[in-house]
């Protein structure tokens, strides 16, 4: 203890000089001291003695402090400057120095010197600098990111439409698959000694010419809803691509499904085709009655898609692809027969429907309604080829003049296969009508008794495979 009262007094006259009493003493009017005190009174107060006792018998546990170390480097600039201050000065009355206590060597004490090399504070997380990750730049100019972005854009549009006309391609071969068949459907046919297999590639679609300019019934009443004067039927082999065209006498004598003005059925009796639609509601179940009756004329081949067309979407469908151009292939009204015309607005429907009243007559108008069909395919196909787009344009022309369970995609089916044989459809011939014998019943109106046989060839043709 009395060793720490004379260092605390050393350090005290460090701070005042002249007069021998404590309470007497001057400050020193030392620049270098001024400066210190003053900083340090700042900071708060500072005991030297307080200090040194921290230092020598505190084992260095106080040297984790920042503000310890700076406050004991302070205090060896004091002991330096009043050594200094002492052998320059007057002597002092001789004051014995205590000797320096001995201090046993311990790893926690750290001297003043080691702590200024040693000790580094703890930054904290705000003072500490994150590393600036410097931007790699890019290889590409900006026309070039530019190039890049949209050939990306065109890609995935690219791809977009082709996974679309996959799928509607899928989806619409599948709707396609044959499952409606007529009563009198045979798989095997034996013809002539050869054994006939039954072609499930082949897929078929119904067209009807209805001479209406609405769809639907008068009054309500069944055997109202007008008579299907054009019958079609389109083959199309999934396979090959090839099509043909099965033109049916609208006079064909055939089995009809009969129905009361109610619509409760009557039974099946022999009737003109024609009048198979007028038994129905005008729209769906005329369309589907009629392609029954079509069923049993062509020994029940399965018929899945139908198209019924009024009389009003005629002209449309035929200038939508800007016109038809074709040979007339008899005389009517103001053609004659070899002459080339090509047919816009309503001279299209006047074309295809009027009719001599005469046996003939009908059958004149028969040959005109096939030459117009193939001229129609054949133009229709090279300008999809040309322009796919074109096929998109007929099917939304057609979808306000017609009833039909042909979807969008079983339509670009369709297309897509025909189109797949182009050379065959841009020179679209296959037609064929089928032959008979035409003449009057008792009420003089005209009917047509098919030749079976030949009727028969046409379907083993198209509809079947022969046995190897």
């Amino acid at each position: 203890m009395k060793e720490q009262n004379n260092e605390n007094e050393i350090l005290n006259n460090a701070f005042y000089k002249g007069s021998e009493k404590k309470s007497e003493k001057e400050p020193v009017q030392n620049d270098f001291l001024k400066n210190l005190i003053e900083n340090d009174e700042q900071e708060g107060s500072f005991d030297p003695a307080s200090a040194l006792d921290d230092v020598v018998f505190s084992g260095g546990a106080k040297l984790q402090s920042q503000r310890f170390v700076e406050k004991s480097r302070k205090m060896s600039s004091v002991s330096a400057h009043l050594a200094s201050e002492k052998s320059s000065a007057e002597p002092e009355p001789d004051i014995k120095e205590p000797s320096e206590p001995e201090i046993e060597e311990d790893s926690s004490f750290v001297s003043f010197e080691s702590a200024d090399e040693e000790y580094q504070p703890k930054q904290t997380s705000s003072s500490t600098k994150k590393p600036v990750k410097k931007e790699k730049k890019s290889s590409f100019s900006k026309g070039q990111k530019v190039a890049i972005s949209i050939l990306l854009i065109i890609f995935i549009a690219v791809l977009a439409l082709a996974l679309t006309v996959f799928l509607m391609h899928y989806f619409g071969k599948k709707n396609t698959m044959a499952d409606n068949y007529g009563d009198n459907f045979r798989d095997t046919i034996v013809y002539n000694g050869v054994t006939y297999h039954y072609n499930p590639d082949v897929t078929s679609v119904a067209f009807m010419g209805v001479d209406r300019e609405t769809f639907g019934l008068k009054d309500e009443l069944v055997g109202t809803a007008g008579q299907s004067d054009v019958n079609m039927v389109v083959t199309i082999n999934t396979k090959t691509g090839k099509s043909n065209v099965i033109v049916i006498p609208r006079d064909v004598y055939c089995d009809i499904d009969k129905y009361s003005h109610s619509g409760k059925y009557i039974g099946t009796e022999k009737a003109q085709l024609c009048l198979a639609y007028s038994y129905g509601d005008g729209k769906v179940t005329s369309c589907t009655n009629t392609v029954t009756s079509i069923q049993r004329i062509l020994y029940g081949v399965p018929i899945n898609t139908f198209v019924a067309l009024n009389l009003d979407g005629v002209a449309k469908l035929n200038d939508c692809i800007g016109g038809v151009t074709l040979v007339c292939p008899n005389n009517f009204a103001d053609y004659t027969a070899g002459q080339s015309v090509t047919l816009h607005g309503d001279e299209t429907e006047a074309f295809i429907r009027s009719r001599e009243h005469t046996l003939k007559g009908d059958e004149n108008r028969r040959e005109r309604q096939t030459a117009y069909v193939k001229a129609y395919v054949s133009q229709a196909a090279k300008m999809s080829l040309q322009n796919p787009s074109v096929l998109r344009t007929v099917y939304d022309t057609g979808k306000g003049y017609t009833v039909t369970n042909l979807t969008l995609s079983r339509g670009l089916f369709f297309g897509t296969v025909i189109l797949s044989n182009p050379a065959e459809i841009m020179n679209f011939n296959n037609v064929v009508s089928l032959k008979g014998t035409l003449k009057e019943d008792k009420l003089h109106y005209a009917q047509t008794i098919l030749d079976e046989k030949a009727v028969l060839e046409t379907v083993l043709d198209i509809y079947y495979v022969p046995e190897k």
